[in-house]
Parts: structure tokens; C-alpha cells; sequence
């Protein structure tokens, strides 16, 4: 009447799918530490102890320094003050570069903007049309003809275009 029963048999797969399990976290976890490490910016004492060899940085000039309102900004977007239509001499600079990459690769050009629904609709409009018009003026004038420009005004629902995005155009080759 004793109703005992043999232990369970191990089963070696089953063990050896738990081990991998564990493996793969260790690593997984292994190398979040190390994308944390390697994305902090090292001290100036932990730079001249890692690479002894370095050779002196040189100053920066005017146009390897971006400008604040270009910081973190799309390589292919140009930002513009707040209710303004005219380019800095950064973002003139940017769409520069850009019409020479065009013509070098012979794409074509969308100067794209996005702008709200919103009650001052016309006013938006306006702005953003001024703005693809002062785009399109800086192509022009270094070499992309008018042919291989077009201009889009995309209208999004409110709260579609965070601040920064609203006073961008973007520059999309085709």
C-alpha cells in the first residue's frame, strides 16, 4: 500500500537549456554595463591615461563648430528660429553641403515641412511656405535646378510636431 515512486529522471537537454538561458544573461547584462560604460564621456584624466599618442586637438573654427540651434538636429533637416523664415549662416551652410551631395549622386529634392492643424492654420502655412521658398533659393543658387526641387507642406493633427520639428524643413533625396 506504500505508493512511492521513483524520483524523476533527470533529463540532460533540459538542464543544458537552463545553463544557455543563463549564459545568455549574463552576457546580455555584460554588455548593457559596457554600453553604459562606453557612453559616458571620459574625464580628461582617464583620455590622456588611455591613449598616451594622442596628438593635440586643433581649436575649432567656424565651420567645424555647430551652432546651437544645428546641435542634435537630423543631418538632412535645417532649423530655423522660431516664427522666422531666414536661414543662419549654419543652416545656410548645411543646405550647401547638401546641393553638393545632390548634384554628386544626381538626386532629386524634397523640401519637406510639417505643420499643425491648428486656429492660426494660414499663418503656419505662410511661414512654412517662406521658409521651403528661402530652402529652395540656397539650391538654386548652387547649381540644383528648379526641376528637381519640389516643395511638400504636410498637415498633421495637434500635438503631432514637437517644438524643434516644427521649425525644421527636411531635405529628402529621391
Amino acid at each position: 500500500m506504500d505508493d512511492r515512486r521513483p524520483p524523476p529522471l533527470r533529463n540532460p537537454s533540459r538542464t543544458a537549456a537552463k545553463v544557455a538561458v543563463a549564459v545568455l544573461i549574463v552576457i546580455a547584462i555584460a554588455g548593457l554595463v559596457l554600453a553604459g560604460l562606453r557612453s559616458r564621456p571620459p574625464t580628461t584624466d582617464q583620455a590622456a591615461a588611455a591613449d598616451p599618442t594622442q596628438q593635440a586637438v586643433p581649436p575649432l573654427t567656424v565651420a567645424s563648430s555647430a551652432s546651437a540651434e544645428e546641435a542634435g538636429v537630423a543631418p538632412n533637416h535645417i532649423s530655423f528660429a522660431p516664427t522666422s523664415d531666414r536661414l543662419s549662416d549654419a543652416s545656410t551652410a548645411k543646405v550647401v553641403r547638401l546641393a553638393e551631395t545632390a548634384k554628386k549622386q544626381h538626386h532629386t529634392i524634397a523640401i519637406a515641412s510639417t505643420v499643425e492643424a491648428r486656429a492660426d492654420r494660414a499663418e503656419q502655412m505662410e511661414l512654412a511656405r517662406k521658409r521651403s521658398m528661402a530652402v529652395r533659393q540656397v539650391l538654386q543658387s548652387n547649381g540644383i535646378p528648379l526641376g528637381t526641387m519640389r516643395i511638400e507642406i504636410q498637415e498633421v493633427p495637434v500635438g503631432s510636431v514637437n517644438a524643434a520639428a516644427a521649425n525644421q524643413i527636411a531635405l529628402v533625396f529621391h
